[in-house]
């Protein structure tokens, strides 16, 4: 099991501030938390009205035998 400390070293290594992300994510069976996503990984959104683009941290999460994607973090690029 990942340790948290682990998880906020890999986030500050990817320049990504841990005020704008949230590690919890709500389980889709039976809505527990969960905090130690098994993946993060950061991609590109939709582009706003003023043109700017979001960049999305994304985080792999596993409870009840479900694996599903929450959003960790938002910030604009």
């Amino acid at each position: 099991m990942v340790e948290r400390s682990h998880i906020e070293n890999v986030l500050l290594s990817s320049n990504v501030m841990l005020q704008e992300v949230d590690l919890m994510a709500k389980c889709p069976k039976c809505g527990k938390e969960v905090s130690t996503p098994k993946k993060t990984w950061k991609m590109a959104g939709r582009k706003d009205k003023s043109g700017r683009r979001n960049e999305l941290t994304i985080g792999l999460f596993e409870h009840c035998g479900k694996t599903f994607r929450s959003v960790l973090g938002k910030r604009k690029i």
